[in-house]
């Protein structure tokens, strides 16, 4: 069977999709993509990789000067694009005005409310930020379309899930990577690079939210198991933070990620794997001492050995899942909500019993 392509009123060359029950379809339909459709996927992809690692390198792009120097950068791309006719790729659906008209009067809220604040500079700032927000929301909309928008998913997950590498690289290797809040601080809360412990563990618990996601419903089998692999030094980079919060983080992330998955049985046994190894890594790295207290680099090899250990394992794990069948198990409607509901109430009415005894330990 073979495809043929359109041309849409942006330019941009359309395959209509197959059905969803046909790998063989779906393969046939990639190898009939047009070349530029890939360039494009690609310019997507590394777009939203290297704007987010950017920011997250920048501090988490908290600093008001990378704020706005990064909002400036998008408006002006968004007005060149517009002008020499590259912009939009794709006609903007009720949705998507629906959202950047909530853009718009948020951001008028924040001009009006200049008649009325104790701090004209604090109230700019915050028109800056909504603005810098509502650009990139106004980028997406206006350079992706449906064929395109998987390449800058794709390079936001990618980034989510190198960042913990560079976090725990910061406590392994001290004189490499420096972070210099716990150091000023004499703490030993992880928080590089986002200079924000809280931040850290918040951006772990994310990652691993992708992973797991990724793990469960990639078409690609390598795809799964890199995934996966990745989620142990996502959870031990939490731990270093030594957050409460990011605990409970993680806990709503693969909540989340196996509720939302289209694999939710493969989501859930990656999720056990995936908690194996990370309990292993956070265990062992417990009893080096320096590397969980923040006072020296001795034990650091013997954590990179178990955290190399521990993606293989959950690699070799997401490869075995994939391969089982698990991605044909379904669950009908009600029986899901029920199990959905009943884990949910599990997680909390566990989280309130166990916060003393938990809280006093950690």
């Amino acid at each position: 069977m073979t495809a043929e392509s359109t041309t849409g009123r942006s330019g941009e060359i359309e395959v209509p999709p197959f059905p969803s029950g046909s790998r063989r379809r779906r393969r046939t339909a990639s190898r009939e993509t047009p070349r530029r459709l890939q360039v494009r996927r690609a310019i997507g992809f590394a777009t939203a990789f290297i704007l987010t690692l950017v920011l997250a390198f920048d501090g988490g792009g908290y600093d008001l000067v990378i704020r706005q120097q990064v909002g400036l950068a998008i408006w002006a791309l968004i007005a060149l694009g517009l002008a020499v006719g590259l912009l939009p790729r794709a006609r903007l659906t009720t949705a998507a005005w629906t959202a950047l008209g909530g853009f718009a009067a948020f951001a008028g809220l924040n001009l009006v409310a200049l008649s009325w604040t104790d701090s004209d500079e604090r109230t700019t700032a915050e028109l800056a930020r909504v603005l810098q927000y509502g650009g990139l929301v106004t980028l997406a909309y206006l350079a992706l379309n449906r064929y395109t928008w998987r390449g800058a998913a794709f390079g936001v997950a990618a980034a989510a899930v190198v960042v913990p590498f560079f976090a725990l690289g910061a406590r392994l290797f001290p004189d490499i990577l420096h972070d210099d809040v716990a150091q000023a601080l004499s703490s030993d809360r992880l928080s590089y690079p986002l200079n924000y412990w809280n931040a850290v563990s918040c951006w772990g618990a994310m990652a691993v939210a992708v992973a797991l996601a990724l793990s469960a419903n990639a078409s690609r089998i390598e795809v799964r198991a890199a995934a996966l692999a990745t989620i142990p030094i996502s959870a031990l980079s939490v731990y270093l933070t030594y957050s409460r919060f990011g605990v409970a983080a993680i806990a709503i992330a693969v909540l989340a990620a196996v509720a939302l998955s289209r694999h939710r049985w493969t989501a859930v046994a990656n999720a056990i794997g995936a908690t194996a190894g990370a309990a292993v890594a956070v265990l062992v790295t417990r009893g080096q001492d320096e590397i969980a207290r923040a006072t020296g680099d001795a034990g650091a090899g013997t954590v990179v050995l178990v955290l190399i250990a521990a993606a293989i394992g959950c690699g070799v794990w997401a490869l075995l899942t994939s391969r089982a069948g698990l991605d044909r198990v379904r669950m009908d409607r009600g029986s899901a909500r029920v199990a959905l509901g009943g884990a949910l109430a599990t997680e909390l009415l566990g989280a309130v019993a166990l916060n003393a005894p938990l809280g006093d330990a950690w």
